[in-house]
């Protein structure tokens, strides 16, 4: 592919272009390597039952992760991912306490969009949902509570969960009444 000028003058516009720049990228990647980056993610999770003995009721709220230092002195704890993170802050206890939030989240969303009985409100949790869903699986490999945008999104969605699955849902179902007349789906 010939190469041209972008509006920069670079000429990089045709290179990033080129489909088999890309392509030798993946080619070069060796199955050691892919084999390598899977030990070092692993790394974090051997370390949850040494985090829990050391540390039974947490380091402490903002001593380690995304707030480390902020309020005080850092720990150095290694908080890769969620169960690590949510050890090295709250303990045992909170991470039972926040991994049991996530799954009765899940549980009852799932639940609430199966027996929402309106099309277009059927679709929209699930739309709310599905990314919930996604985010569980991140658990492993970052910070999907506190993390943006996955910690704000969970905790919204918990909240429109807890509200169409409690007693109440029948209010919930009212929003029919305030959906446009235009867009409204009929079930």
């Amino acid at each position: 592919m010939a190469e041209t000028e972008d509006e920069l003058g670079t000429g990089r516009t045709a290179e990033l272009a080129d489909p088999s720049v890309v392509t030798e990228a993946y080619t070069t990647l060796q199955s050691s390597q892919i084999g390598n980056t899977l030990g070092e993610r692993s790394a974090p999770a051997r370390l949850i039952p040494t985090s829990r003995a050391r540390y039974p009721l947490g380091a402490g709220i903002g001593r380690s992760g995304p707030a480390a230092g902020f309020g005080g002195g850092a720990s150095t704890l290694n908080v890769e991912n969620e169960p690590n993170f949510l050890i090295g802050e709250t303990g045992a206890a909170g991470l039972l306490v926040v991994l049991t939030l996530w799954l009765r989240v899940l549980v009852d969303g799932v639940r609430t969009v199966r027996r929402t009985p309106d099309l277009r409100l059927r679709l929209l949790l699930a739309a709310l949902v599905a990314p919930v869903i996604g985010s569980a699986l991140l658990w492993y490999g970052s910070i999907p509570t506190v993390s943006v945008p996955t910690g704000p999104l969970f905790w919204f969605v918990a909240g429109v969960v807890a509200c169409a699955s409690s007693q109440r849902a029948a209010a919930f179902g009212d929003l029919r009444a305030i959906a446009p007349t235009t867009s409204r789906i009929e079930s």
